[in-house]
């Protein structure tokens, strides 16, 4: 008799698992045709996964930040896109949920448990890099309230959105380091889209160019009174980094499960030498950078865990912002170049030609794309920058 999981983490962690078998069957059609995964992100739905990070009592599941790395790695193992498009949809509801306040925070988090609201960011500008903590596009008060018009080249899932979070320039005494979070509802917006999506990897994300426009009340502006500097490196930024970093992560173990698997099976020992030292030891190296970046990731997580409990004033610190930039620098990196190792193992047959049976092809392409978000260049100068002023690291 198989007992059934008892907690509420096991029966995600569960659930997820069968989630991700049942994604695994449009993750080729998606990267093929470019398609955003639809029928992913309704099963998401049907299985209440959008509402992790929503509080028990308004609905959600409360889980914590680990439990959604977790279920991160196990969708990312079968569809990457998938897994990108629901980490930075979970990064953007523990944003809702650590800082808005007031009666609108409880209208929208009972929404987004009983909707199971799915919500695309939008941060990209024209003549702006990437650089989140700036805007040059601001909000113009009106006597209505607020109108918010933007133009962003780039905007993941942008036709499939029920809401939109859009970093916007201040509303008062207007500079493009003064930022502030708008929340607009897709019924409510006039939407157009200006460019399609056509990449390397990530076909399926649907980030396409899109301009907005949408009249504001002051409850749907998300500010805080201490800067939007606190909003993001208590939030944005170290969740964010987690969750893409966590995404990353599975799709690169789950083609390392399957390429074990293969190599296993007695049909291809005439692919694998399994007398061979060197092929162990290719393996080895694989499992080391694949091993380095799980501990590392644990570890913020835990870090981000404490401090946050403690005080979360501290995550702004020196030390913890070069620490989380680490973690997504490292993953970006060390993931690739384990995957790349990968494909070079498995030869042309099962590495860099197209099959489903290891979609190592497919993942490497995808995984090009971890260095561009949030870029490393831009976060290895912001760190050198902050290791100047660092202070007690012993």
């Amino acid at each position: 008799m198989i007992t059934p999981p008892s907690s509420l983490n096991e029966r995600l962690i569960e659930g997820a698992k069968e989630v991700a078998q049942e994604i695994s069957m449009y993750a080729h059609e998606a990267d093929e045709k470019a398609m955003f995964p639809v029928h992913s992100l309704n099963v998401l739905k049907q299985r209440r996964l959008m509402s992790l990070l929503v509080p028990e009592a308004y609905g959600g599941s409360g889980c914590s930040l680990e439990t959604v790395s977790q279920i991160a790695q196990i969708l990312s193992s079968s569809c990457l896109n998938t897994g990108v498009i629901w980490s930075m949809h979970c990064q953007q509801v523990a944003l809702l949920v650590q800082h808005l306040h007031g009666s609108y925070r409880q209208q929208l988090l009972f929404r987004l448990a009983s909707e199971q609201t799915y919500i695309a960011s939008i941060t990209t500008e024209q003549n702006k890099n990437e650089n989140i903590f700036k805007s040059v596009s601001p909000l113009q008060k009106t006597d209505q309230g607020w109108l918010l018009q933007r133009t962003a080249p780039i905007v993941t899932g942008g036709q499939h959105g029920d809401l939109f979070l859009i970093y916007m320039g201040g509303i008062t005494d207007y500079s493009d380091q003064d930022v502030v979070v708008a929340i607009v509802d897709r019924n409510n917006a006039k939407i157009d889209y200006t460019s399609a999506w056509n990449s390397m990897g990530m076909r399926g994300t649907g980030s396409i160019g899109m301009e907005i426009e949408a009249q504001l009340e002051e409850a749907h502006i998300l500010k805080s009174n201490n800067g939007f500097k606190e909003i993001a490196l208590q939030t944005i930024v170290p969740v964010g980094h987690i969750a893409l970093s966590s995404s990353w992560l599975g799709a690169a173990k789950g083609v390392f499960e399957k390429l074990t698997s293969v190599i296993r099976r007695p049909a291809n020992r005439s692919k694998f030498n399994m007398n061979s030292d060197l092929l162990f030891e290719k393996l080895g190296k694989i499992r080391i950078k694949l091993d380095t970046v799980d501990h590392y990731l644990k570890e913020m997580i835990r870090q981000y865990d404490r401090i946050r409990s403690d005080d979360p004033v501290n995550l702004q610190t020196n030390t913890f912002s070069i620490q989380i930039n680490n973690l997504k620098i490292l993953a970006s990196e060390m993931l690739y170049d384990a995957v790349d190792e990968m494909v070079n193992l498995a030869g042309v047959g099962y590495g860099y030609t197209k099959n489903e049976t290891i979609p190592l092809e497919r993942t490497l392409r995808d995984l090009k794309s971890a260095r561009l978000m949030y870029r490393n260049d831009l976060l290895l100068t912001t760190n050198g920058k902050l290791s100047l002023f660092e202070k007690n690291w012993f």
